[in-house]
């Protein structure tokens, strides 16, 4: 229930336990899907740390019953359930 899939080109992670860096990078043709939303977009980075997912390159997210459009988003995820977004430039909802 609480799963979600994700597909890219290009899928990779960065650990750096120096700096305490842990971030999971998708690109080209990101797509992904979960129970209650899916969503497109070029390019996304999860920040781990910060429990964060930035959409790029004109990402679009939907439900059943609403569309999100920006040429970038960020998700705040809260007990691995989107909390809060911030929609940057041409945002539409």
């Amino acid at each position: 229930a609480d799963t979600l899939f994700l597909s890219a080109d290009t899928l990779f992670t960065v650990n750096d336990t120096v700096n305490n860096i842990r971030r999971l990078h998708a690109y080209n043709h990101v797509k992904l899907f979960s129970n209650d939303i899916q969503g497109a977009c070029d390019s996304l980075v999860y920040d781990y740390n910060d429990s964060t997912i930035t959409f790029f390159q004109n990402p679009f997210l939907w439900n059943e019953t609403a569309q999100i459009r920006a040429e970038k988003i960020v998700a705040y995820l809260s007990n691995n359930n989107i909390d809060s977004m911030r929609l940057f430039n041409k945002a539409f909802i």
